[in-house]
């Protein structure tokens, strides 16, 4: 797609998603305006055009945690951009998180009922995903001759990705 194809906004400017190329972990949100985007591919260092400050800025130009180019992409109607990227660096927050995707509102909406929802830090939640995988195929093994299939319990325990 050629720059000049995008729809940006009233600003000159479109929402750009940055995925981590490996993992698909979703990184931060930032604009592109159209000299961003081709500062961008010329550089190969992801760089986004700064509301606040009103200039360009490429990525980790003073933290050193920089977002190298792999690709980019566009959706449907051609007022987005996803792109892919390799984090060379630790974080990609300025709160010192790995993402800038570090909270649920879930979680805060539902601290009043269960103080451990959402939390990720805490044992129960850790481990009871895991947990109860494990009891569900040690019951299944145990039942015997009454277990109509193991496949469906399988199929059921695997990730969506993977094959039926």
């Amino acid at each position: 797609m050629k720059i000049g194809e995008l729809h940006f906004d009233e600003n000159g400017l479109v929402p750009a998603v940055v995925q981590e190329a490996d993992t698909d972990e979703v990184l931060m949100l930032g604009f592109m305006n159209a000299d961003s985007l081709q500062t961008t591919r010329e550089k190969g260092l992801v760089t986004f055009w700064s509301r606040a400050r009103q200039t360009l800025w490429t990525k980790g130009e003073t933290s050193g945690n920089q977002l190298r180019l792999v690709r980019i992409y566009y959706n449907c109607e051609d007022n987005a951009l996803l792109v892919k990227a390799r984090l060379e660096g630790d974080v990609v927050c300025h709160t010192d998180h790995r993402t800038c995707f570090f909270r649920s509102s879930m979680a805060e909406l539902n601290a009043a009922t269960n103080p451990h929802h959402g939390c990720e830090t805490h044992p129960a939640r850790q481990d009871m995903v895991g947990e109860l995988r494990d009891v569900l195929v040690s019951r299944q093994y145990r039942a015997g001759p009454g277990v109509r299939s193991r496949i469906p319990l399988r199929r059921s325990l695997r990730h969506t990705t993977d094959e039926p």
